[in-house]
């Protein structure tokens, strides 16, 4: 499909949207692959940077851009306590439904969407205190360097040195305050992938974000491409150092982690911008399938969180068969597999054409879902 972006609001910045929007596709293929083989689509155990791992931080620095462009001169603190409230209550009922518990003794707690709430309501008290670019890199660069030295003295203490899921001296700070109950019980116990500490780490994502969106608005009349760039280059450089600390990991949210995921964001974000915002100066853009990506990017809240609901009943929903009953997930991978050699890969893509027909039809009918 090709067509002009959506000019419904003048001064929009179709980067952050596409950037946005492309990583929501990637997030609704690669979670929809079914479980056996596949493993450079997995979330990492433990450590490492597969590429799934690097979309939720990306829509943290991406959400750090929007505050930027949403609180340009003043800051509606109605609105902001009426979204960290939302989203902490959709986050906890989210929790029930997809993890089909709705037993209040055992109720999950944490979770991404109380991560949004609760880094965002921080992230806006300290962009109200000073909204420069230099301050939000300077708290970045504060988060991310005392939250490396805990790791390393907590280190100490484990074999080798090394932190694990076994030894996370510091995971002891989500049980005195939720409750072993209440936390990530979806592998071994002992870290909380949204826990207390997670949610510290990740504010840098947010900051570093915030900081490129600062820079974004300051030079959108001039050139934005040089500066976000260099922005993305200083955050990278920063990533040998804070490996020091802690190798690269989403688990716990390690310093290099944050560090490695703001910087190729913005970078895809600065490529973004002088592909379509500086062309779109003179004439609307108009790329192929890029009207399909913005659709993505303008509904993501409901497809990146829809994604797992759906995903859920597929697993939930059982056919009947001559072989007894299975789920539809797999009926529709056992048709796939009469024709093709990748079943699991056309499974997801059929999800993922699914989600493209609904985003379609949100954008078509400018209907979009936000906190």
């Amino acid at each position: 499909m090709t067509k002009n972006l959506s000019t419904n609001n003048k001064g929009r910045i179709y980067s952050v949207d596409i950037t946005r929007g492309l990583l929501v596709a990637f997030a609704v293929f690669l979670s929809n692959i079914p479980p056996g083989g596949y493993e450079w689509a997995r979330h990492a155990q433990w450590f490492g940077f597969p590429i799934i791992d690097a979309i939720f931080p990306a829509f943290l620095t991406l959400f750090g851009v929007g505050l930027a462009i949403a609180y340009q001169k003043k800051i509606k603190w109605n609105k902001v306590l009426r979204r960290t409230i939302v989203l902490f209550v959709v986050g906890l009922i989210y929790n029930g439904i997809v993890g089909l518990d709705y037993d209040l003794g055992t109720w999950r707690l944490t979770g991404v969407l109380q991560l949004f709430a609760i880094v965002g309501l921080i992230v806006v008290f300290l962009i109200w205190i000073n909204r420069t670019w230099v301050f939000a890199v300077s708290v970045s660069l504060v988060v991310l360097f005392s939250y490396g030295l805990l790791l390393s003295v907590s280190s100490t203490s484990c074999p080798g040195g090394l932190l694990s899921p076994e030894c996370f001296p510091l995971g002891q700070l989500d049980y005195w305050v939720y409750g072993e109950n209440h936390l990530y019980a979806e592998g071994t116990r002992g870290y909380d992938p949204e826990g207390i500490l997670t949610m510290f780490s990740s504010i840098a994502n947010v900051m570093l974000g915030f900081a490129a969106g600062r820079i974004l608005l300051a030079n959108r009349e001039k050139e934005a491409t040089k500066p976000l760039l260099f922005l993305a280059i200083g955050i990278a450089c920063l990533v040998p150092i804070l490996i020091n600390f802690a190798p690269i990991g989403k688990r716990i949210w390690t310093p290099s982690f944050a560090a490695v995921t703001a910087a190729i964001t913005i970078f895809i974000l600065a490529i973004f911008y002088t592909l379509i915002d500086r062309k779109a100066r003179e004439k609307p853009p108009s790329f192929p399938g890029m009207y399909i990506i913005e659709a993505f990017g303008r509904n993501s809240l409901i497809i990146y969180f829809g994604k797992d609901l759906i995903s859920k009943l597929t697993i939930q929903i059982q056919v009947p068969t001559a072989n007894g009953r299975i789920s539809l997930r797999q009926f529709l991978v056992d048709i796939f597999s009469t024709w093709s050699s990748h079943p699991k890969i056309i499974y997801a893509l059929f999800l993922l054409g699914c989600w493209t027909i609904v985003a379609i039809i949100l954008h078509r009918r400018k209907i979009y879902i936000k906190a």
